[in-house]
Formats: C-alpha cells, sequence, structure tokens
C-alpha cells in the first residue's frame, strides 16, 4: 500500500447532492458517514425485502451484525467509497437506497461494487 492511500481522506462534501425524483419525492444524495449505523442497519432490516437481502448478503439475515454494520459506515472514501440516498418524507429521514466501491488490494484499478 502507498502511503497515499494510508492517510485517513477527508469527508468528500463534492459527492453531497439532491435529486428530484420523477414522482415530485427530493432526495439527498451524501458520502455515508459513520453516524448512519441507524439508518443503514434499518435500512437493511426493513428497506429491502427477504430476497433483496438474500441478494446482496447471499444469506438469510435480518439485520446486519455489528462487525458488518461498522464496516459498512467507517470507511476510508478511497479504497471503500460508499453514497447514501435519503429522504425526510413527514419530517422522518429515511435511508432509501445505498451503492458502494470496494478497490482490489492488489489492483486497485479495480473493484467490487
Amino acid at each position: 500500500m502507498d502511503t497515499l492511500s494510508a492517510l485517513p481522506q477527508a469527508y468528500p462534501v463534492q459527492w453531497i447532492d439532491r435529486w428530484n425524483l420523477a414522482n415530485g419525492q427530493a432526495v439527498t444524495v451524501r458520502p455515508v458517514l459513520p453516524q448512519d449505523a441507524v439508518l443503514e442497519s434499518a435500512f437493511v432490516a426493513h428497506g429491502l425485502t427477504a430476497s433483496s437481502r438474500y441478494q446482496r448478503f447471499q444469506a438469510g439475515l435480518h439485520q446486519l451484525p455489528p462487525a458488518m454494520l461498522a464496516y459498512f459506515t467507517q470507511i476510508d472514501y478511497h479504497q471503500h467509497f460508499a453514497l447514501v440516498v435519503e429522504s425526510f418524507k413527514g419530517g422522518a429521514q429515511q435511508q432509501v437506497a445505498d451503492a458502494r466501491f470496494v478497490r482490489d488490494a492488489e489492483d486497485p484499478l479495480q473493484a467490487e461494487f
């Protein structure tokens, strides 16, 4: 690993955006934060169908184990980058989607999405 990738990365504010969906709903797209553990946990437990959870995790889990939850929310924004999409419908914050990539340690030009 080179010296630059070993340094903690600053929060990438340039990736924060607000989108208006076709149905008129406004959502915010932004990089994940460690504080998003509660949102991420609720998204997996209640925002995904059982089939979606199985396809994503290849297991029949109903909630994220603590170690996996930390892995999903405590990222470096360089080797591991994740965006969340959240809405504030009815004044309550709710995660409605996420996307991420994790670079291959051997070949940083390749990543798992």
